[in-house]
């Protein structure tokens, strides 16, 4: 007799959209773990470009199945700037993976969400109001005690991941303006497209030959980006945001479970007490700005 599977069905809304998103951010603390892992023998731009066409063909059999239209869009000047901003920032943020501990470069690159928000108020004149203040400070000072300027040795893997989570913020700001009229699923095909390109004048200078295991394993990227997000995306619309968007920080979480087993990386006080702060001000950001537009509309 085959077990019945109707109690799957009496899972609320809520704990599905945040298993999925818990699972989501497995996804991706996995591709960075990979990049991570492959960036000691293969060049981190080298992972960029190969990781962006599987994830651009693996989007693109998807959209085919749901009849989905990828490139028809008014606003390809701005599709292609944000996505040539995504694929700078990519290409930082591998770098960066392949010389920093992952808690360390997954915390600093949360910080992407409050330079968005800053850069918002400058170029979209939006209001920045108190919890934005807050959430701006707080993760200044996150960022000082994780990077301790003066105190201790720059690395050039943490700055590179500060830089790309800058540069996302000018990408997130350009998100913002293509939402209005554009879907998810463009706004994301022709990122990774952008990507594919960009990343190839920087790969195809440092390319060496992979091992077969290498390349599945860069597949593998590529397809944890792809369902990553994708399941980002379905949990969001699942369920209420101020509920599901600080799970997200679960990724943290899978970050310093994976450095401590695979790589043996335990971060210290003041790395955990930066990334505390900084996920602290993720969260209150996350929550406040739901509520904002909820009572805004």
């Amino acid at each position: 007799m085959l077990p019945s599977f109707k109690h799957v069905k009496r899972i609320s809304p809520a704990i599905g959209a945040i298993l999925l998103m818990v699972t989501s951010t497995f996804f991706l603390a996995t591709m960075h773990a990979l990049v991570r892992h492959l960036g000691q023998d293969i060049h981190s731009f080298q992972i960029t470009f190969i990781s962006s066409v599987v994830g651009l063909i693996s989007l693109g059999v998807l959209s085919t199945f749901r009849k989905q239209h990828q490139f028809k869009s008014q606003r390809k000047k701005l599709l292609v700037l944000r996505g040539t901003l995504v694929a700078v920032a990519n290409l930082l943020f591998f770098l960066g993976l392949t010389l920093t501990p992952l808690v360390e470069a997954t915390s600093l690159s949360f910080v992407g969400i409050v330079f968005a928000v800053i850069l918002s108020v400058l170029f979209l004149r939006e209001i920045m109001y108190f919890h934005r203040w807050v959430s701006v400070i707080v993760t200044f000072v996150g960022i000082v005690a994780i990077l301790r300027p003066g105190y201790i040795e720059a690395s050039l893997g943490a700055y590179a991941v500060l830089l790309a989570s800058l540069i996302w913020g000018f990408a997130l700001v350009a998100a913002k303006v293509l939402a209005r009229t554009e879907t998810p699923v463009v706004i994301i095909t022709w990122t990774l497209a952008v990507t594919c390109l960009v990343s190839a004048l920087f790969a195809f200078s440092v390319w060496t030959p992979m091992s077969t295991e290498q390349f599945i394993n860069v597949i593998l990227i590529g397809l944890c980006w792809t369902v990553g997000h994708l399941g980002m995306t379905k949990s969001l619309k699942m369920y209420d945001a101020t509920v599901v968007l600080p799970v997200n920080c679960t990724r943290l979480v899978w970050a310093a479970i994976i450095g401590l087993l695979v790589f043996r990386e335990f971060p210290d006080f003041w790395t955990i007490f930066g990334s505390l702060l900084i996920v602290l001000a993720i969260i209150f950001l996350s929550q406040s700005e739901v509520r904002n537009t909820k009572v805004s509309a």
